[in-house]
């Protein structure tokens, strides 16, 4: 499937008060559609936001579908992408949920088949093509989702809520012990300390899962959803970061949308620990948000605005 143009990309995705800020902002001399696009999305349709944004915009313009680099100076994460997103295929601007949920099915199965011995980076297990499969399934099972729907003015969906649907028998997916809500930068409730406990407890035997198998976890942020995928456990330093001594394996997180400054397609980014899958990407496509005074709007609404939830899956057993 080849890249759609951008007046492709933007009639087929964008309302059209979000068709009129990118006017605007093109207007304005911001020349990359997909950094405008991030930002009208990232803003909630705020164009003063989204100005502020891209001009305060470090990362790099590179459109192209092969293996980025942009972002990763002095980092350990090793870049995979694909020349679309979710937003380059009609109805699939709402689709991250189906698309990671289909993503930890298909890299679920295809870990176990493979050698344990080899880490999916170096043995092409997650490729370009990989990532725009479980794009083209993720917004076929989203649209599916959506015909059958009796209120199509919910776009997007909970992990919980696909999951649900009896038409989503072909998931063969289960969530292991439930799902985990976070606060982003809460101790104990930050990202780190949520996905570490679903790398522990998910491989404890206690769900029926094994230390010997890879853990997906579905993670959202509202209004977005992205996919987590935690190694085998070899050993644990320390600092609890869960590192793979034998180096065998990458802490990896596959994401649907474009996001200046690590990808503008589809991606998958590979790191050494937990710690740093955390640090470098998750932290940065989730950052907290610390425009909100608990003195003015609340504790609990500050506490709302930086939630999260993490749901720990595995294959269903037949």
């Amino acid at each position: 499937m080849s890249k759609p143009s951008s007046g492709q990309v933007l009639g087929n995705n964008l309302d059209d008060k979000s068709s009129s800020m990118m006017q605007s902002l093109r207007s304005m001399g911001f020349d990359s559609s997909s950094n405008c696009l991030r930002a009208i999305q990232q803003s909630g349709g705020n164009l003063d936001v989204a100005i502020d944004m891209l001009l305060n915009n470090t990362g790099g313009a590179n459109e192209s579908g092969n293996t980025a680099s942009m972002g990763n100076e002095g980092k350990s994460r090793r870049i995979v992408q694909c020349p679309i997103s979710q937003y380059d295929i009609p109805q699939g601007k709402s689709a991250c949920t189906c698309i990671a949920l289909r993503a930890a099915q298909q890299f679920l199965v295809a870990s176990t088949s493979a050698s344990g011995n080899d880490d999916p980076y170096t043995s092409g297990l997650i490729s370009p093509d990989f990532l725009q499969r479980i794009l083209l399934e993720g917004v076929d099972l989203y649209k599916s989702l959506q015909s059958n729907a009796t209120d199509t003015s919910v776009e997007h969906m909970s992990a919980e809520e696909v999951l649900g649907r009896p038409s989503t028998n072909s998931l063969r997916l289960s969530t292991i012990g439930g799902v985990r809500q976070g606060i982003l930068g809460r101790e104990g409730l930050s990202l780190f300390s949520v996905l570490k406990e679903c790398h522990v407890r998910t491989n404890d035997g206690e769900h029926g899962s094994s230390s010997n198998n890879w853990v997906a976890v579905v993670l959202t942020k509202t209004p977005e959803t992205v996919v987590v995928l935690l190694p085998p456990m070899t050993s644990s330093n320390n600092s609890g970061a869960m590192e793979n001594n034998d180096s065998k394996h990458s802490f990896i997180l596959i994401d649907s949308h474009p996001r200046p400054g690590i990808s503008l397609n589809c991606y998958a980014a590979f790191h050494s620990s937990l710690e740093d899958l955390v640090k470098e990407s998750l932290e940065q496509i989730f950052p907290v948000n610390n425009s909100l005074d608990p003195n003015d709007v609340g504790e609990m609404m500050v506490m709302m605005y930086n939630s999260f939830d993490a749901y720990p899956l595995r294959l269903k057993t037949e």
